[in-house]
């Protein structure tokens, strides 16, 4: 099994940048996520090597519709998930 997140987290940096960008703010010409490889152990390959592998990735107490690579961390449940505003 291999696992390469495209993570949600890249909207929300998406609409910074946006944001900063109407007002005039000096923005990265690359914006980098951290998107990580997740693996089964040993089958890893030359060109394909694990960040982590799927048994510490992988979340079986979530809800099948928890996204792993949301960017909202291990804690999160949108039952209690509280947005704090500056």
């Amino acid at each position: 099994m291999i696992n390469f997140d495209y993570p949600p987290a890249m909207g929300g940096e998406a609409i910074e940048v946006a944001l900063k960008t109407l007002a005039g703010l000096p923005v990265p010409k690359i914006d980098t996520i951290n998107a990580q490889i997740a693996i089964t152990k040993g089958d890893e390959t030359a060109s394909a090597k694990a960040d982590l592998y799927i048994e510490d990735y992988v979340m079986p107490d979530k809800p099948n519709e928890y996204l792993l690579s949301s960017g909202l961390g291990r804690d999160y449940d949108p039952k209690t998930f509280k947005v704090k505003l500056p």
